[in-house]
């Protein structure tokens, strides 16, 4: 466990309004992972999500209020707190961030879709057996087997088929800067410190991590 802990403010230097937190982790590998939400647009607090989009990444910096122990952390941070405008919840707890927001960031319900009906039915029970039943039907039909064996024989699976195959499970990534190939969004997304959606964004919008690594498909 380290020794020592942070409470930091995200400041908007236009307006000078801030948000404060605390971290066990360096703060600006903490500040990098807020930015990343942010780019991402899918921060906790819709206060510093709306600002973000207003003023613009430039308009924000990191500020180191005070280091002390990592027991003393929450406590500190509730007292920042009192300069706080971009803070969701004024009361610190230990639990983390998804319990410290919760209630606080709105649920979206997947879009209804065919496969999710199919899923729907499939829970029935009396549903499962007819189709069950069906399939056992056909599949003892000795013209069935006779298709299937005639349409298996011969099969060869190309190296270029298990190529293909092997790039769209895992979407291998490469970095030029590093000369680096991540074999997928999760693994450049821990080697950096970010969230995968960070990831997914530099890749379809061209832009840097950390302002300083690209990233394409291979």
């Amino acid at each position: 466990m380290t020794s020592v802990a942070y409470v930091y403010a995200i400041v908007n230097r236009v307006n000078g309004k801030r948000y404060i937190g605390s971290t066990i982790q360096r703060p600006d590998r903490r500040y990098h992972l807020h930015t990343s939400r942010l780019r991402a647009r899918a921060h906790h607090s819709y206060k510093l999500q709306s600002a973000w989009d207003a003023f613009g990444p430039e308009a924000f910096c990191l500020q180191t209020l005070l280091v002390c122990s990592p027991t003393q952390r929450l406590e500190y941070e509730e007292r920042c707190m009192a300069l706080a405008s971009y803070n969701i919840v004024m009361t610190p707890t230990a639990v983390g961030t998804p319990r410290r927001w919760i209630g606080h960031v709105k649920k979206v319900r997947p879009p209804h879709c065919a496969s999710t009906a199919r899923k729907q039915e499939w829970a029935d029970p009396e549903v499962r057996r007819r189709r069950v039943e069906g399939l056992k039907r056909a599949l003892a039909s000795p013209e069935v087997k006779a298709r299937q064996s005639a349409a298996s024989t011969g099969r060869r699976i190309s190296k270029e088929a298990v190529a293909r195959s092997a790039r769209a499970k895992w979407r291998p990534l490469y970095c030029q800067e590093l000369q680096v190939c991540f074999l997928s969004q999760a693994h450049a997304a821990a080697h950096f410190g970010v969230v995968r959606s960070a990831v997914t964004n530099a890749v379809k919008q061209g832009c840097k991590i950390q302002r300083a690594y690209t990233l394409q498909r291979i």
